[in-house]
């Protein structure tokens, strides 16, 4: 018998409160972290990753991912920066982040950037960003597990960049491995299939299908939590939270 844990990947979108937004427009909404922990906490996961958070800035945007641990009753946490911007001598990070209710034994930020003009496609006009993998070794009730964390770009050149290098961390795995994040791809993108050989999804597993985002207008599932092929996956739900824009997943798997 393995050990089960739940697991769970939320794009927190950098801790707005959508709860009374019908819109995607962000100028009216305000940061309350206290309520995405609520929200976290109403998971029930004991390892959560994070999308969208800010990990140095000013008063709301500096260490959000400490602040949600404490919120949510997690002790472990770590932060993995994307990208900087501002001032030189008050730059904001940003990125994903993982809390933890076992130990983070390690943890590494794998860079991911943006693709140089030379890779980009001509129909590629969304906006470009430097993105990273958040790969975290942990020891749940001592077994080793790979958690992986990311959040997809917006352009198809990105995401083959980050399938690529998700897949060479994966064959370097030497433990299970649990892969979430915000892909901003549907299930059956074709970006995917290089995934699909290493792993399974979840919702898959469990014959899910409920959307991910958005919480004032849902229809798309962008959202995932893959595993290794060992681990068994004993449940997925989507939490109907409208605290972010996206819907958290939430899985118990038998690793």
């Amino acid at each position: 018998m393995g050990q089960k844990v739940k697991v769970a990947t939320y794009n927190i979108c950098h801790g707005l409160n959508y709860e009374k937004a019908d819109s995607g427009d962000r100028k009216s909404l305000k940061i309350d972290l206290k309520r995405t922990a609520d929200t976290i906490v109403s998971t029930g996961a004991e390892i959560v990753s994070l999308n969208e958070v800010y990990g140095r800035g000013p008063f709301k945007l500096n260490r959000q991912e400490k602040k949600l641990a404490r919120y949510a009753g997690f002790r472990y946490s770590k932060f993995g920066k994307a990208i900087a911007f501002g001032k030189m001598f008050a730059k904001i990070h940003y990125g994903n982040a993982l809390i933890s209710k076992h130990p983070i034994i390690s943890s590494k930020v794998v860079p991911v950037p943006a693709p140089a003009k030379a890779e980009r496609r001509a129909n590629e006009t969304k906006l470009y960003e430097d993105r990273n993998i958040l790969v975290s070794l942990l020891n749940v009730n001592n077994t080793a597990l790979t958690v992986i964390n990311t959040h997809f770009g917006l352009n198809l050149k990105e995401q083959e960049n980050m399938v690529a290098k998700l897949v060479e961390i994966i064959e370097s795995c030497q433990t299970p491995v649990i892969l979430m994040g915000d892909f901003n791809v549907t299930p059956h993108s074709e970006v995917l299939a290089p995934l699909y050989e290493h792993l399974k999804s979840a919702a898959d597993e469990c014959d899910a299908d409920d959307f991910t985002f958005s919480t004032y207008n849902p229809h798309i599932v962008i959202d995932y939590i893959f595993v290794s092929k060992e681990v068994k996956v004993l449940d997925y739900t989507v939490v109907k939270s409208k605290v972010s824009d996206h819907f958290p997943c939430v899985v118990t798997v038998e690793v």
